[in-house]
């Protein structure tokens, strides 16, 4: 189903915009 696909793709995309934030924040932080 379309809908299903559109889901698991915006989830992909939010979780991979999270992580980069945290990764950054991380990084930022510890330097």
């Amino acid at each position: 189903a379309y809908g299903t696909a559109a889901v698991l793709v915006i989830s992909i995309l939010i979780i991979n915009i999270v992580t980069y934030y945290l990764m950054e924040k991380y990084i930022k932080r510890k330097s």
